[in-house]
């Protein structure tokens, strides 16, 4: 029998949530991965297991009254961003539509809490002798606008919510002003409403919204029934930040020698032509979708199922297969990003946890699908058990982020109604309260150079990619829709086929 240590491990890889809570030990697995035998051995092993899960616990503790809260690389390279422009954007949002009876007072109160709750949702950025600080205010009701629509006709009322949906999400702000977190209520009719959340990505990130939108709706019931606010307190972002940077020394012992070793000699390939439009003249952002269809889904699928692998490295293994064949290499290094919520403590938090790993794939020419995707999950869960927290720049200047170069990046959602055009919230209707909720989506492209978006919905697998129109030439994005879709079929029915020989038209 393997030790706790292993079997930690082994469930780890393969996308399986350990964890204690109360002296309990708690699982949380994908449908069908974990085995009856695996079962057998955390019960026999509990007691060891929880040692060890206790023994890597991290206790994060309230910084000091007038503590510097500096920013994580992440928030760092969306500063740049935003100064580079003189002005940042609303780019992790959601949108709901809400019929029913809703009291938009318990609905004002409930966004009110959780501003209380979550100090990111109050923060701002500022400088301090030239170095930028995250600057958090108390808490007021700014930030929450309702807007009366309902005196319009049923003809118009629709065309002018979307106007000025679009509008918000488009508006520009200082970071060192905000507020960087707003609400917009718009009222359709006496039964009908739209409501926005939208951050700026310097204080959020996608799974903050989804956790944003939970707890507003949380406190909404509780508000409605008649019972007081409770809602298990989080740990609030900034105090994270500061113990990041109080553990930056241990986490370097642990795990820079890995980097070192795993990144030396590797390439750095952009995905597209290094230049520039001046910003006045940078043309529009398009947006393509690229369904894998409902057969190959359901193929793949079943081959992440058969080999004990996620899906998400599925379809990672995938991209990279298109990627090697874009770039003309046989050694690239992709950016996956991971939610970086990698403790139960963090899963509640509302702020920049998201990060990019970097993932080395090298292929010969005798590699197959199936060596590459078996070579895909053990580089992932490698790389994401010294996952870094955007701190490989820090100490590799040459991997820093740089905003005129567009690093081959890997996004991945377990499920989403339209990825990259806003960000989920409640995935089915709500009918309790007399309320129903629906996500919706606004079309509001941010003009990124190239950003794949990988799916997985009721609707199937799929892919929506964002682009510059004047960076690629005409039909070039299609075309790697294409070629997605023949590597999936590839993969599927032709495991053993070397990945060099597959003719990409």
């Amino acid at each position: 029998m393997p030790d706790a240590s292993e079997i930690l491990s082994s469930l780890h890889r393969r996308g399986i949530k350990v964890w204690i809570d109360k002296e309990q030990l708690h699982l949380q697995a994908p449908t069908g991965m974990l085995l009856p035998e695996e079962l057998q051995e955390l019960r026999i092993l509990k007691v060891e297991i929880i040692e060890l899960l206790r023994q890597t616990e991290f206790d994060i503790q309230p910084r000091p009254p007038g503590c510097t809260v500096p920013l994580t690389p992440m928030q760092m390279f969306s500063w740049n961003y935003a100064e580079q422009g003189r002005a940042s954007e609303r780019t992790c949002r959601t949108a709901l539509r809400v019929q029913g009876n809703l009291n938009t007072r318990s609905l004002e109160r409930s966004l009110e809490a959780v501003i209380e709750r979550h100090q990111s949702l109050r923060t701002r950025i500022v400088c301090i002798d030239g170095t930028p600080t995250q600057q958090i205010d108390a808490a007021c009701g700014a930030c929450f606008k309702e807007i009366d629509l309902s005196g319009l006709s049923a003809l118009t009322v629709e065309e002018e919510a979307k106007r000025i949906a679009e509008e918000f999400l488009r508006e520009k702000f200082d970071l060192s002003v905000g507020p960087l977190f707003a609400a917009r209520l718009l009222r359709l009719s006496s039964h009908e409403f739209i409501l926005i959340l939208a951050l700026d990505h310097v204080i959020s990130d996608a799974v903050s919204v989804e956790i944003l939108s939970k707890e507003i709706w949380t406190l909404y019931r509780q508000a409605e029934q008649g019972l007081p606010f409770s809602i298990p307190k989080p740990v609030q972002f900034a105090d994270y930040v500061v113990w990041q940077q109080l553990t930056y020394g241990t986490w370097l012992k642990q795990h820079e020698a890995y980097w070192r070793q795993r990144l030396a000699g590797a390439t750095r390939i952009p995905l597209v032509p290094k230049y520039r439009l001046l910003d006045a003249e940078r043309p529009g952002g398009l947006v393509l979708n690229i369904p894998f269809g409902d057969t190959l889904s359901a193929k793949l699928r079943e081959l992440a199922r058969r080999e004990k692998i996620q899906l998400a490295i599925v379809i990672f293994s995938i991209f990279t297969a298109v990627m090697l064949r874009w770039c003309k290499q046989n050694d690239l290094v992709i950016k996956f990003l991971i939610s970086g919520r990698h403790h139960s403590k963090l899963e509640n938090m509302i702020g920049v946890l998201s990060e990019f790993v970097h993932v080395r794939i090298a292929v010969t020419q005798k590699t197959s699908f199936l060596d590459l995707l078996r070579q895909g999950s053990l580089e992932f869960h490698s790389a994401f058990e010294h996952h870094d927290s955007g701190r490989v720049p820090e100490f590799m200047p040459e991997w820093a982020w740089q905003l005129d170069f567009t690093d081959i990046k890997f996004q991945w959602a377990p499920s989403s109604t339209e990825p990259g055009l806003t960000e989920k919230g409640p995935s089915q209707a709500n009918a309790r309260d007399g309320i129903s909720i629906q996500p919706i989506a606004f079309t509001v492209v941010k003009p990124v150079d190239f950003l794949p978006y990988f799916y997985d919905s009721p609707g199937g697998i799929g892919c929506y990619v964002m682009y510059r129109p004047d960076v690629f030439a005409p039909g070039a994005v299609e075309r790697f829709g294409r070629h997605l879709q023949t590597c999936g079929q590839e993969l599927v029915e032709r495991p053993f086929a070397r990945v060099n020989s597959i003719l990409l038209r």
